[in-house]
C-alpha cells in the first residue's frame, strides 16, 4: 500500500492530517467469507448478494429499552444540556455521547433543508431528542455542549454532520469521533462501515429501523 497523506482522528477526538502508516490489511471475519468473482460480469451484484446472505442471519435485533426524552422547547433544551455538562464534570469517567442529526429529504438539486432533529444518547438508559425545527433559534446550552471538546460525541459518518451544523447554525462542534474510522484502525481494514454493519460485527446484533421510519 503506497504511503499517502490522509485525514485521521487523533486520540483527543480532533481531526488532524498525518502520514498514513504502512500496515497489512486485516478484514473482519464476515468479510473474508465473501468471494468476489472478478471474471463474472455480475460480480458486483454477486458480492452484494453474498454479503447480504452472510450478514443477515439469526442475530437478535437491537432494541433500545431506556428512556427517550423528547424536547421541542429552546429553554428546556438548554437546561437539559447544562445538566449533562454538570454531570460530566463531576463524573470520574470520560463523558461520551452517542450523536446523530436528521433533516428532511429534498429532491431539488442544490437545495438542502436545515437540521430538524438532534439526538444525544448519554447512556444505554437515556436518549435525548431535540426537535430543533420547532425552536426559535439554536439553544445556547446545546451549542456550548457541542463545542466542549472534553465531551466526546461519537457516530458513523460524523464529519458530514459536523460540517452541516456549522453551515446551518454556525455551531463549531468539537470532540467528534467517527466510529467507522475507529473500527478500521482496530481491524486494519478500509471498510466503509454503516451503523448496521458495526452492530453486527461488534455487538452481534441487527440494527433494523421500523418500517414506519
Amino acid at each position: 500500500m503506497a504511503e499517502a497523506d490522509e485525514k485521521q482522528l487523533d486520540t483527543s477526538g480532533n481531526w488532524d492530517c498525518g502520514k498514513a502508516t504502512k500496515q497489512k490489511r486485516r478484514l473482519p471475519e464476515w468479510m473474508k467469507n465473501v468471494v468476489l468473482d472478478k471474471d463474472h460480469t455480475d460480480s458486483k451484484k454477486k458480492r452484494r448478494d453474498q454479503q447480504k446472505t452472510t450478514l443477515v442471519s439469526d442475530l437478535p435485533v437491537l432494541k433500545f429499552t431506556g428512556n427517550i426524552v423528547y424536547c421541542y422547547q429552546k429553554d428546556d433544551c438548554s437546561f437539559m444540556c447544562e445538566d449533562i455538562m454538570t454531570t460530566s464534570s463531576t463524573a470520574d469517567y470520560s463523558c461520551v455521547l452517542g450523536f446523530d442529526i436528521e433533516w428532511p429529504v429534498t429532491y431539488t438539486v442544490g437545495k438542502e433543508e436545515k437540521t430538524a432533529l438532534l439526538q444525544l444518547c448519554t447512556s444505554h438508559n437515556k436518549c435525548y431528542l431535540f426537535h430543533l425545527s420547532c425552536m426559535p433559534g439554536f439553544p445556547g446550552g446545546l451549542k456550548k455542549l457541542l463545542e466542549t471538546e472534553s465531551i466526546k460525541k461519537v457516530g458513523v459518518g460524523i464529519q458530514g454532520d459536523v460540517r452541516k451544523l456549522l453551515r446551518d447554525f454556525d455551531v463549531n462542534m468539537k470532540g467528534g469521533m467517527d466510529l467507522s474510522s475507529l473500527a478500521n484502525q482496530n481491524t486494519r481494514s478500509a471498510e466503509i462501515w454503516s451503523l448496521d454493519n458495526l452492530c453486527k460485527y461488534v455487538l452481534d446484533v441487527l440494527d433494523v429501523l421500523p418500517d414506519s421510519v
